[in-house]
């Protein structure tokens, strides 16, 4: 990402983050998660969004945090990656960032790290750049894909 890329910017807990701008659809306040079997870790459930069926991500887990329950104030951030539509919960979305700064690729840093694509500073701390198609692993993904499915066969 160059110089004036711009970011969604959100907070869970007391993380700063952000995705690509291109990536988001929209912020939606939290709504009622319903309890998806056989899911992945990071997937906490599924809603629905105009009849459309979302998985709900909580990058807590990412973070080695356990989930929480989903509270009346946070929010759901819809965002497209390749292959999916997904809801990531937000403790609260700050919007639209305009970085003054280039956004120095992790590799760069912590070569190995994964779901995140780089690190941008601000005034509060480091806001960490998350790359949606880098959110579930294949595994996460074909196991979500079986779960969505009603399957919940995992090979």
């Amino acid at each position: 990402m160059t110089e004036g890329t711009p970011l969604f910017g959100f907070y869970l807990d007391g993380r700063v983050l952000a995705f690509p701008l291109a990536v988001v659809i929209r912020a939606i306040f939290s709504v009622e998660v319903t309890p998806l079997p056989t899911s992945p870790d990071i997937v906490i459930g599924v809603i629905s969004y105009h009849g459309t069926i979302v998985p709900v991500v909580d990058l807590r887990v990412r973070f080695g945090v356990p989930p929480k329950e989903i509270l009346p104030s946070d929010r759901f951030i819809l965002i497209r990656t390749q292959r999916l539509l997904l809801a990531v919960v937000a403790s609260k979305v700050s919007g639209v960032l305009k970085p003054l700064y280039a956004v120095t690729p992790v590799k760069d840093i912590l070569p190995g790290a994964r779901y995140i694509s780089g690190m941008l500073p601000n005034e509060e701390q480091l806001i960490l750049i998350h790359d949606p198609d880098m959110f579930l692993s294949l595994e996460e993904e074909i196991t979500l894909g079986k779960a969505l499915a009603g399957t919940g066969e995992v090979q």
